[in-house]
């Protein structure tokens, strides 16, 4: 890298933190798989400290949202680790990469009854009839088919396949994104996780606070499930970051990532007078 552009970094990063210092959040909208919660902790939902972080703002008065390509697991793993059932009042889960959004004290949500997109069945059965489907477990949701490989030894071998097989397809109107686990096709453009940061700004509107929200994720750049979401002006990734230099910076000590990382933005925020202020050093 020469002088010039190394120059043209140092500057992005030094205006980047002072915009995220300038405001006060409303909200912090989260990833969850590898952001809010560990790899070691998938099955269990995020640790003791990361919950405490979540319950600390909401007590401040503030909104947590989270948004990830699960679904009913995400919504039983918090209720079972927030135990105060009126903090769920105000924290918002976008299921299905934000095809599908409500509070988490809402038993209406994940609604799986919808009908699923036509454009999805066809591709789950090109899928199904395809030589390497032995190796394919797959979960169709409405708006969101969720391909998992097996055995992730075979995951360098089969990924380029599935996608071969997914764009022949004929039909338009999907795109396909990958998480740490899984690769996720939903209906495009239907489903965004930006779709959680309008939802979110209704409701600060509602509450009469700062109606911005900080996003943190860990998969910035596509085909990363986050790259949409840390689109948004004042994002903050744990991991990957986009090639956006305005935004998705990973501004975490070298050594820590994910759920870590989280951790230490999360640890960051303190109370202002209309929202949350990002007083990281």
């Amino acid at each position: 890298m020469n002088y010039k552009t190394l120059r043209r970094w140092e500057l992005a990063y030094t205006n980047f933190l002072k915009k995220i210092k300038s405001v006060e959040f409303g909200c912090v909208v989260l990833d969850y798989d590898r952001t809010l919660c560990s790899d070691r902790r998938r099955l269990d939902g995020p640790d003791t400290d990361i919950i405490n972080e979540i319950e600390r703002i909401i007590k401040l008065g503030y909104l947590i949202a989270i948004v990830t390509g699960r679904g009913q697991s995400v919504k039983n793993d918090l209720k079972k680790l927030i135990i105060d059932k009126n903090l769920h009042e105000n924290i918002i889960i976008g299921y299905y990469n934000g095809s599908d959004i409500g509070f988490l004290s809402s038993d209406k949500f994940p609604n799986v009854e919808r009908k699923n997109a036509v454009v999805l069945e066809n591709i789950y059965k090109e899928l199904k009839d395809s030589d390497i489907n032995e190796f394919l477990s797959l979960s169709l949701r409405p708006d969101q088919l969720t391909v998992e490989i097996i055995d992730g030894q075979d995951w360098r071998f089969i990924k380029p396949a599935l996608y071969n097989l997914v764009m022949d397809s004929k039909d338009t109107g999907f795109i396909i994104l990958e998480s740490s686990r899984s690769i996720d096709i939903v209906v495009r453009p239907k489903v965004s996780k930006l779709n959680v940061i309008a939802y979110c700004e209704n409701e600060l509107i509602k509450k009469g606070i700062s109606n911005y929200c900080l996003c943190i994720g860990d998969k910035g750049r596509y085909p990363g499930n986050d790259f949409e979401l840390l689109t948004y002006p004042f994002s903050l990734s744990v991991d990957e970051v986009s090639t956006d230099m305005n935004t998705c910076w990973n501004i975490s000590p070298k050594s820590v990532n994910n759920a870590d990382s989280c951790l230490i933005y999360l640890k960051s925020l303190k109370a202002g007078n209309m929202g949350l202020i990002f007083d990281y050093e």
